[in-house]
């Protein structure tokens, strides 16, 4: 229900932005529950067939949860901007 709830929230942040028209779409609220931001990234990937960044709050900074399309390798992509975050991990 909540992983639900946070994917149609998104859903309509990107419509309503018309993210959706970018190469890759980021999608960020500080109440996200941090466990269902990769599901919710998954969901969304497969809807508009662009790579996704979900953020979710956590204390006093944001996770995130990325995932990609076939030919578009998410981490080469996010370790261009690493020096502006705190860290990060995963694969291709």
């Amino acid at each position: 229900m909540e992983c639900d709830n946070i994917y149609q929230q998104a859903r309509r942040k990107i419509l309503k932005h018309s993210l959706h028209k970018k190469n890759i779409i980021l999608v960020k609220n500080k109440n996200w529950q941090v466990g269902f931001i990769g599901i919710v990234a998954s969901k969304l990937v497969e809807e508009f067939s662009r790579p996704v960044i979900v953020f979710a709050g956590q204390e006093d900074y944001l996770k995130g949860s990325a995932r990609s399309v076939d030919g578009i390798n998410i981490y080469d992509a996010i370790m261009g901007a690493k020096e502006h975050l705190l860290g990060f991990g995963g694969h291709s």
